[in-house]
């Protein structure tokens, strides 16, 4: 689902979710030399968090860094995503696994 949210609109829903945010950023459309180096840092991170506990939070694009939500999704993790306005007007294409809603 796609919805603009305030700043203090984002904060709330998070904070009541109670849980530590692990933010991952990255290049989108550019892509990665090494995909699969991606995987394996990020698989590496994730295996020292708690899915109870922690929220990943990344960009929205299906390319590039948005590789992890699937990742994370697979280990059990709640997923969200935040992307500029911009995004959405211009017809970007956001990631199916992100998480129920993206913000601007």
């Amino acid at each position: 689902m796609v919805r603009d949210a305030s700043a203090a609109t984002i904060q709330a829903s998070v904070r009541g979710q109670g849980k530590v945010v692990l933010t991952f950023v990255g290049y989108s459309g550019a892509g990665y030399e090494s995909p699969e180096r991606l995987t394996d840092q990020t698989m590496r991170i994730l295996e020292r968090q708690d899915p109870a506990r922690t929220l990943i939070n990344s960009g929205a694009t299906a390319e590039g860094i948005g590789a992890v939500y699937a990742l994370a999704k697979q280990r059990g993790f709640t997923t969200i995503g935040i992307v500029s306005s911009l995004a959405r007007d211009r017809g970007i294409v956001t990631s199916e696994t992100g998480g129920t809603s993206w913000s601007g």
